[in-house]
């Protein structure tokens, strides 16, 4: 067992930092540098106003973390090379002691068994271990010692999206294991126009027929495409990495079940309830357009449940469902924050923390003005925010006595889909159904009904 050791404060580049002997033949441990461009920001409005995400709170002004699960090799002048994973303190014991060594850290991350592969070929639907490196050059590495690299990553920002995407992993540890996630970065960076745009990609769901990139999950393998370029800085935020992965996460949990099938989730190609007016009469508030959406717009159930979803695993990353927050006289305790873009977001209340009346967004904001028939223009509709909420509510609900784990969580999504039986309109009760398949309780089978109806989501038809 290694002694606990303190890791050095950063330096100006990525660097090599001599340390004090360890127990192991020699020790590499890595430090990598992230910056963030959605950290900390603080929901403005409601009982939990000020209130922030748990973790990484700091980091658009750049933090140090101790790189767990990074795989690094070394490749000496004559023999074999090592490669190892870096462990929870960020660390890798080798054997042995060598001269004039290559120290090569590559973009690729295991955790709790699950891989993640940065790289550079995002439309190529492949198993592939290229990427990028570090590489170090002449090391002279002596047992008994330890030698810490730092700032891995410092500046460039595809570096912290596979910092953020291993964090995410390691969140939600223990749901399965034995995946691969390609998360592949395009950096061709083209701006217009808007039918050629490469600049905004970030996508779980794309490639030939748009599901390409779901085409391999029986096999467990999913693969990501997220933008690196300047003018969008994706590869920075945080909360849009995570929720790209909590995509991948929940599809490669359902595709451990010897009856799942390859492909997107069902239904899920009509973008925007709101764009057939006989349905949405004066909800301007919440169109979107016919090619995208957003965590405000009124869509089908599928696509809510399906990006809802995702937005939950990534909220479920940062914040911990314990966290009192600033729950005040009127909270629950375990209210948190979730920044999607720059708007931050109170995961109980809508309208960034100060909607407190039932029935989400969507209720009350979608088609709110006299003379419209609401209610008609409700059906088989629901928010991605409003499906957020409902899930990370239903998930932090311990009136019951004890709240769903994640695993539940994903056993829920995973049931919903192997039932079939699937439409654009109908997520909502055939995701209630797969609930009371799981949940015997009836204290919480009643908790996820309140939820519902409190977050506006069970309005399928």
């Amino acid at each position: 067992m290694r002694p606990a050791r303190t890791l050095p404060l950063p330096l100006l580049a990525a660097a090599l930092f001599y340390a004090a002997p360890a127990q192991a033949d020699y020790t590499i441990c890595v430090v990598g540098r992230v910056q963030t461009i959605d950290s900390g920001k603080t929901i403005p409005r409601g009982p939990n106003a000020g209130d922030t995400e748990d973790y990484w709170s700091n980091a658009d002004s750049g933090i140090n973390k101790a790189l767990q699960g990074i795989f690094v090799i070394v490749d000496p002048p004559q023999g074999a090379d090592q490669g190892e994973w870096t462990d929870g303190d960020g660390c890798a014991d080798f054997s042995g002691s060598v001269q004039n060594a290559n120290v090569i850290i590559r973009s690729r991350t295991k955790r709790n068994g699950n891989h993640m592969i940065l790289h550079g070929q995002p439309d190529t639907f492949s198993p592939t271990t290229s990427g990028w490196s570090y590489v170090f050059s002449n090391q002279n590495l002596n047992s008994n010692q330890t030698y810490t690299y730092q700032n891995i990553g410092s500046g460039i920002a595809k570096w912290t999206a596979l910092f953020t995407a291993n964090f995410t992993l390691d969140r939600w540890k223990n749901v399965t294991t034995g995946k691969y996630i390609h998360l592949g970065v395009d950096e061709s960076c083209v701006a217009s126009p808007p039918s050629a745009r490469t600049d905004n990609r970030a996508s779980a769901h794309y490639g030939p027929g748009s599901s390409a990139s779901n085409s391999q999950i029986t096999s467990g393998w999913h693969y990501l495409v997220l933008s690196n370029c300047s003018s969008t800085l994706l590869t920075r935020r945080k909360s849009i990495v995570s929720h790209e992965v909590g995509h991948a996460l929940a599809a490669l949990f359902y595709a451990d079940s010897s009856s799942a099938a390859n492909g997107d989730e069902p239904n899920c190609t009509d973008l925007n309830n709101d764009l057939d007016p006989a349905r949405s009469p004066n909800s301007s508030a919440c169109t979107g357009s016919s090619n995208s959406y957003s965590i405000y717009t009124k869509e089908w159930n599928s696509i809510a449940f399906r990006e809802g979803f995702a937005h939950f695993v990534a909220a479920a990353a940062w914040s911990d469902k314990d966290d009192a927050g600033r729950a005040g006289s009127s909270g629950t305790g375990h209210e948190a924050e979730f920044t999607w873009f720059n708007d931050p977001q109170d995961l109980r209340r809508y309208n960034q923390g100060s909607g407190t009346n039932n029935g989400g967004r969507l209720e009350n904001i979608c088609c709110v003005e006299p003379g419209s028939n609401c209610s008609t223009s409700w059906d088989s509709a629901a928010t991605n925010g409003d499906w957020m909420r409902f899930l990370w509510s239903y998930f932090t609900d311990d009136t019951c006595g004890s709240a769903p784990t994640k695993k539940e969580m994903l056993q829920i999504y995973q049931r919903t889909r192997l039932n079939g039986g699937l439409t654009k309109g109908n997520y909502y009760t055939r995701a209630r159904t797969a609930m009371r398949q799981l949940v015997t309780s009836s204290c919480l089978r009643g908790r996820w009904d309140t939820w519902a109806m409190r977050t506006g989501v069970d309005n399928d038809t």
